[in-house]
């Protein structure tokens, strides 16, 4: 049974321009085309739930070309998946950790001018 790039789109909520972005970066095979159309298989969605599920895991579109590639050639073993994973989250950690310390930089500037807010408050009671 083949699919409509619109059809594709509303099962996996994903922007029709983003599965042409991706079919232009070559992270999906070569699409079908009937009449100009593109006709997606069960394939080709089961290769979109895995750009998406990677994606969501934070990796880059480089890394999902990658990673696609070498699962595409059937070259990727579990430990090789492991592997990839451990990586991909040491990489999400220390994301987590610069977040932190941003946060922890907001929160000083904000208290920081709280502070003089409060002040001036008190300035004016006072006078």
């Amino acid at each position: 049974m083949g699919y409509t790039i619109r059809e594709v789109s509303e099962i996996l909520k994903i922007p029709v321009s983003t599965i042409r972005y991706y079919e232009n970066l070559g992270l999906l095979p070569v699409i079908q085309r009937i009449e100009g159309k593109r006709v997606f298989t069960n394939e080709n969605i089961t290769d979109l739930k895995r750009i998406k599920k990677l994606k969501d895991m934070g990796m880059t579109l480089k890394d999902i070309k990658n990673f696609n590639q070498l699962y595409s050639k059937g070259k990727l073993s579990f430990e090789q998946k492991i592997m990839i994973l451990d990586q991909q989250h040491t990489v999400i950690i220390e994301q987590i950790e610069e977040l932190q310390h941003t946060l922890e930089i907001i929160e000083t500037e904000r208290l920081k001018y709280s502070n003089i807010i409060n002040k001036n408050h008190t300035a004016i009671i006072c006078s």
